[in-house]
């Protein structure tokens, strides 16, 4: 069993691991704002903690899609999220600003129509999926970007150069007035905590 001090006992296994990767790459007082990592880093860490982890590239994958936050441990040092290299390849990234965005609690609510079948509602489900079945019946894509948005393809997963797997939720491609077409890539998130 690893060592593990009464700080660590509350954190969650990625947690730990994510920690390890970064406190070997991290060094106190420097001024690097990008620090690269493997997947191979990763399973080194969780090696080192007597850890059993079948879906390894599920790890950075958590913290780079906002599905989890990186550990205060980690936060302590600034504003660090993690970004793509490749296949199996990534980074530390330091912001200058927090990655998420709150949302302003003043903000103009629009009433819309839900034009959602009754069918739909009955047995549509409460994840992410579902939510993006009533953006869709309701072409809230077309009203708050004022384009006619067509949907194109939902769970679009793909490999970029020197970014690694990307995952998109929805795309769409909506046209404006002129006839220019755009790429509209949608992350959803529903209303469960690990979201």
């Amino acid at each position: 069993m690893p060592n593990q001090n009464t700080d660590n006992i509350s954190l969650k296994d990625y947690d730990l691991i994510i920690i390890r990767v970064f406190e070997k790459l991290h060094k106190h007082g420097e001024s690097i704002d990008r620090l690269p990592f493997t997947k191979e880093d990763v399973v080194e860490a969780i090696n080192e903690l007597g850890l059993v982890i079948n879906n390894v590239p599920d790890i950075p994958y958590t913290y780079r899609t906002g599905r989890s936050p990186l550990p205060d441990t980690i936060l302590e040092h600034g504003q660090w999220a993690i970004d793509g290299a490749g296949k199996g390849r990534y980074y530390f990234v330091k912001l200058t600003r927090s990655p998420y965005i709150d949302i302003p609690q003043d903000i103009e609510i629009i009433p819309i129509l839900d034009a959602t079948p009754q069918i739909v509602l009955k047995y549509q489900g409460t994840d992410e999926q579902g939510l993006l079945a009533r953006l869709r019946y309701n072409r809230l894509v077309d009203i708050f970007t004022g384009l006619t948005a067509y949907h194109l393809q939902g769970h679009f997963r793909t490999t970029v150069t020197n970014v690694g797997q990307v995952e998109i939720d929805d795309l769409y491609i909506g046209v404006d007035t002129d006839g220019m077409g755009y790429l509209l890539p949608l992350e959803a998130k529903s209303g469960s905590p690990k979201d």
